[in-house]
């Protein structure tokens, strides 16, 4: 298992193809992402844990992103094999939100997360006060 520390909240980080356990240093949890297997195409999915526990659905091997102080995780993700949803975790509550429609790529811009769905050319912006809205 490779373990890593993550001290930043404003890079995407690549896991895939492979088991990780990731300390996050600015709000002491650790996120576990164990390999499970790999689809006839696309990215290997994961087993994810947040200290501990284990998430409902699987999470894809590719981009991870920890923003706002490393409060949220947005991840790739299916509840069943093999449909892609765009996942966003609460992570002192776990509470989630599914985006209503799949974004590829997300990224962090200053205040911001950038969202794209390069397919269907959608993109949404999303600043901190949005992101707690979704939780109600």
């Amino acid at each position: 298992m490779k373990k890593i520390a993550l001290t930043d909240d404003s890079q995407t980080h690549w896991f895939g193809m492979g088991n990780y356990e990731i300390k996050l240093t600015l709000i002491n949890k650790t996120v576990r992402i164990m390999y499970v297997s790999e689809p006839p195409f696309g990215d290997s999915y994961h087993q994810l844990y947040i200290d501990n526990v284990e998430f409902e659905g699987f999470v894809w091997g590719c981009e991870f992103l920890f923003p706002f102080g490393q409060a949220y995780l947005i991840c790739s993700w299916m509840k069943n094999l093999y449909q892609r949803k765009t996942l966003l975790i609460d992570l002192k509550t776990s509470n989630y939100y599914v985006f209503p429609i799949y974004y590829g790529d997300f990224k962090r811009r200053g205040n911001s997360i950038d969202f794209e769905n390069k397919l269907l050319s959608q993109t949404k912006t999303l600043d901190l006060n949005d992101v707690r809205k979704l939780f109600g």
